[in-house]
């Protein structure tokens, strides 16, 4: 059998500014994940209310975790929370060293298969990453109904942009799955369909495309994110990627891309 050591090495970055409990869940996700890798964790404070050692007891011999807690300025904390996720995002890549880099909010959980199918799809193809569909939920866990897109603040525009989904079966009235597509195209030409916690990425391709760090006021009003910026790039660049058409991401609504306008901002 293939030596631990010999195993290709996945490192996870946690972005987090909603405390111990929060991170303490993603990890327990991260724990769960099985599949033929190595695995270590890097969690990112975004001005975070706890010290690096108070994560101690979080520590798992079979899952390394470095822990940075980036204090910033008053000035900077008065960012929009997407200039200051696209900051750290490419922090994270400094600071990890695995084969694949991904990324796990500390809103969001995995099924325990989520990384072994993303695994799966890369080697088996030879992508440069790969990504998986997702189940929207609300803050408090139960599923997504609304009759509209989840994201951005113009009510037409949602509107419009929803019931291109449904023609199009990104999204269905029957049930909460959102079919990521990275390749489709809808009405808007700024519309990007992957979310950040769905995608596994050879280290490779990160190193090469770093996160946007400019943003216009119509990206924050419409919700245009890292991942949004990061998608388009992958796509002009020609990079092949591939979908597992799973929803192994369980993804809660109320964050930062699609909070109420009067909600206060989080990363």
């Amino acid at each position: 059998m293939t030596g631990r050591q010999t195993l290709p090495s996945i490192s996870v970055a946690i972005v987090s500014c909603r405390g111990k409990p929060a991170i303490i869940r993603a990890f327990d996700s991260i724990k769960n994940q099985t599949g033929p890798f190595r695995l270590s964790v890097l969690v990112i404070g975004d001005n975070p209310n706890w010290a690096p050692d108070e994560l101690d007891d979080m520590r798992d011999s079979e899952i390394p975790l470095n822990v940075l807690a980036m204090t910033t300025d008053a000035s900077w904390r008065r960012a929009p929370s997407v200039l200051r996720v696209a900051r750290l995002r490419n922090i994270a890549i400094e600071y990890t060293e695995g084969d694949f880099i991904c990324f796990l909010d500390d809103d969001n959980a995995w099924q325990p298969d989520h990384l072994n199918s993303l695994f799966e799809a890369i080697m088996e193809s030879g992508a440069e990453g790969a990504y998986s569909w997702r189940r929207l939920f609300m803050r408090d866990g139960t599923p997504w109904n609304q009759p509209t897109f989840p994201w951005g603040f113009d009510e037409q525009r949602k509107s419009e942009i929803y019931n291109a989904l449904l023609r199009d079966g990104i999204m269905d009235r029957q049930n909460n799955i959102f079919r990521d597509d990275h390749s489709y195209r809808g009405l808007h030409k700024d519309l990007a369909l992957v979310d950040m916690g769905s995608w596994l990425f050879r280290r490779t391709l990160l190193e090469k495309l770093r996160f946007e760090t400019t943003y216009s006021d119509f990206d924050l009003r419409n919700s245009v994110t890292e991942d949004d910026k990061l998608l388009a790039d992958i796509n002009a660049s020609g990079v092949h990627v591939i979908c597992t058409r799973r929803p192994t991401l369980a993804y809660f609504l109320g964050g930062y891309s699609n909070m109420k306008a009067s909600e206060p901002k989080e990363a």
